[in-house]
């Protein structure tokens, strides 16, 4: 049983070293100014996310990219709480151009629903989607701009 034991615990040992390795020949990303911006939209499906929004919303209030280089699309699917609410009083003051969509549901995954009903309603080339319970940092845009110049991407997945 302690052979198994310490077995296990070698393996443990050998795996995370080996992460440790991988992790330091990864590349660091330095994020550079480049002018040349692309557009996009971004779509965030939500159901029920009232207390989430609020943070979200701000956080993509406050992105650090040109405000007609993108969009932002919420699509609400059937959400029973303040949720659309939280949202159209926000885009009274919002400094973004932002849409308010409902879900049409075509098959039995609304979240896919949304995203296809989203792309449908975007006027920009790229799509990049988002939850509605997190919080896009102020350069995030700016890094996937960089990242598609820089490599000459025509699709990203992270």
């Amino acid at each position: 049983m302690y052979l198994f034991i310490f077995l296990v615990l070698i393996a443990y040992v050998i795996v995370i070293g080996v992460l440790i390795i991988g992790f330091d020949k990864v590349e660091e990303f330095q994020l550079q100014d480049i002018h040349e911006k692309e557009k996009f939209s971004i779509v965030v499906p939500f159901r029920n996310e009232a207390k989430n929004l609020p943070q979200l919303l701000g956080s993509l209030n406050k992105l650090d990219y040109p405000k007609p280089s993108f969009e932002v699309i919420l699509v609400d699917d059937s959400s029973e709480d303040d949720s659309t609410e939280i949202v159209r009083k926000f885009q009274e003051s919002a400094k973004i151009n932002l849409k308010l969509i409902n879900n049409l549901r075509h098959s039995g995954s609304p979240k896919k629903d949304a995203i296809q009903n989203a792309i449908h309603s975007a006027s920009n080339g790229w799509i990049v989607t988002t939850d509605a319970d997190c919080k896009v940092p102020k350069y995030w845009l700016e890094s996937i701009n960089w990242f598609i110049k820089k490599h000459n991407c025509e699709m990203i997945i992270a």
